[in-house]
């Protein structure tokens, strides 16, 4: 039998089927995933829609390990909002002032700062994709 993998998968996001897709291949696969949305998408898609894509797909993959990151770019306010909606974890990719008082308040409310290095898959690119469906299942050193 093969050991467990419990490195946490990178892939980012663009719809709930990507999302279920991703947690439905994370189970299968006995991993856990960080669900990132696309870069800056608190700013053109929501903070909502993406709280709304990770309860659903919460719903509909009960057994499936997930982390919802939201990624706010540079923009200190949406990620400050992000925080306070009760999203898993914020990516902010701005100023070191912003990240030292964002780091503060996220704390205080139990959201954690996504500064997870390394590689992501984004399933919006057909070359990740493939990857995706090969690499997932087979626990391959994409995912750490």
């Amino acid at each position: 039998m093969s050991e467990r993998n419990t490195a946490r998968a990178i892939v980012i996001v663009h719809s709930l089927a990507h999302a279920i897709a991703a947690a439905e291949r994370a189970v299968d696969a006995g991993r856990p995933v960080l669900l990132r949305s696309a870069r800056g998408a608190a700013g053109y898609a929501g903070i909502s829609w993406f709280a709304a894509v990770i309860a659903e797909t919460r719903a509909r993959v009960p057994g499936a390990d997930i982390v919802g990151s939201i990624d706010c770019a540079d923009d200190l306010a949406l990620a400050f909002e992000a925080v306070g909606a009760g999203i898993d974890a914020v990516r902010y990719d701005g100023g070191e002032a912003g990240l030292a008082k964002l780091r503060a308040v996220a704390a205080r409310c139990g959201v954690a700062l996504d500064e997870t290095a390394g590689e992501s898959l984004d399933l919006a690119k057909a070359d990740d994709f493939a990857r995706f469906e090969r690499h997932f299942m087979s626990r391959g050193p994409i995912f750490g």
